[in-house]
């Protein structure tokens, strides 16, 4: 049997801000059921850069996440400006949140966060041979740690709860398993 998508008869937003517009549908699926009130976020799409310097360490960052109200240990990463690609997103997110830039290794992961009610994309990118070539530029709502870490801290940081974005542990453990010689010097 082939999947067929619903029909959106009504659409109505509920709030909108500059990143989040929260909206309900009314739809039809295939089968003819009507759904009245299927909620759906429109966000942008998010990058993050999985940084690495010549000896193998990782760049991430520590920061206030207000949402979860915890520290978090991160990639550095943000959202895809409309005008960027998502490698671009991640290589300015890099230097401006470390100071750090590298040469661009390529896209690591692709995947939707909640494909049930998100429309947007998360998107991985490898830097090597990253080192600080600048000072951070923080943003208002950011004040940002930077820390070289070895593959085996960033595990440790996993199994003890430090490092909680499960998109950023899907792409730490993706690079773990798939491209374990870039964290040996």
């Amino acid at each position: 049997m082939t999947q067929q998508p619903w029909e959106v008869l009504e659409e109505r937003t509920l709030a909108k801000t500059k990143w989040l517009d929260a909206r309900v549908e009314r739809c039809r699926t295939p089968s003819g059921a009507l759904v009245d009130d299927y909620t759906v976020l429109h966000y942008p799409d998010w990058a993050i850069a999985v940084p690495l310097t010549a000896d193998g360490r990782l760049v991430m960052t520590r920061q206030w996440r207000e949402g979860a109200q915890v520290l978090s240990l991160e990639c550095p990463g943000g959202v895809v400006e409309p005008h960027e690609t998502p490698e671009e997103a991640a290589g300015r997110e890099l230097l401006e949140e470390t100071g750090y830039s590298g040469a661009e290794l390529g896209p690591l992961l692709k995947v939707r966060p909640n494909p049930a009610i998100q429309r947007n994309w998360f998107f991985a990118t490898v830097f090597t041979g990253c080192a600080r070539v600048a000072e951070p530029q923080e943003s208002p709502t950011e004040t940002l740690d930077v820390a070289l870490m070895t593959a085996l801290q960033v595990l440790q940081a996993i199994r003890s709860g430090e490092l909680v974005n499960g998109l950023q542990v899907a792409a730490l453990m993706t690079l773990f398993v798939n491209r374990p010689e870039l964290l040996l010097p």
